[in-house]
């Protein structure tokens, strides 16, 4: 089966530096960091209450990424770019086990990088859009972190020095 649908990508500039912005965004957000299966199996509960703790602003975590912008200086260039791969993993798994293709888009994505002229950007596709392939749920869930997403860049755009 195949299915066609659009997707909202949203280029926004951010009244921030580079450095200031990812510094903010990460202070604010929890980290996720996965618990063995191991730890997982002998506490259940208490893995969910630790991963819980770790919560950050809009009870958003953040996962473990690659850096796309050290692979683009080392050919040469002197880009500004960070990718983050944000959300909750709690909600996530919900929603999984309603439907296994939310899987495809959990965690959200999102980048930052800075232009040659020192302007800063976020890009991101909003989850309503994607999460519009399925049910009612999961597309309201959708619309709910689309305003956690404007919350959170409004909040790392600011100077918090």
């Amino acid at each position: 089966m195949e299915r066609t649908f659009s997707v909202t990508k949203v280029t926004q500039k951010i009244e921030s530096t580079f450095d200031n912005f990812v510094k903010n965004f990460e202070a604010a957000i929890g980290r996720f960091i996965a618990p063995s299966d191991e730890a997982a199996n002998a506490d259940p509960e208490g893995t969910i209450e630790a991963i819980k703790a770790k919560a950050g602003m809009e009870n958003m975590y953040m996962f473990p990424t690659g850096d796309p912008g050290q692979v683009l200086r080392l050919q040469g260039g002197t880009y500004r770019v960070k990718q983050f791969a944000w959300g909750n993993p709690l909600m996530a798994g919900n929603l999984i086990k309603m439907n296994i293709g939310v899987a495809l888009y959990a965690p959200f994505r999102m980048i930052v990088f800075e232009n040659d002229e020192k302007e800063v950007f976020v890009e991101y596709d909003k989850p309503s859009t994607y999460f519009s392939l399925f049910d009612e749920k999961v597309k309201t869930v959708g619309h709910g972190l689309d305003e956690k997403i404007e919350k959170l860049i409004a909040y790392s755009a600011q100077d918090l020095s």
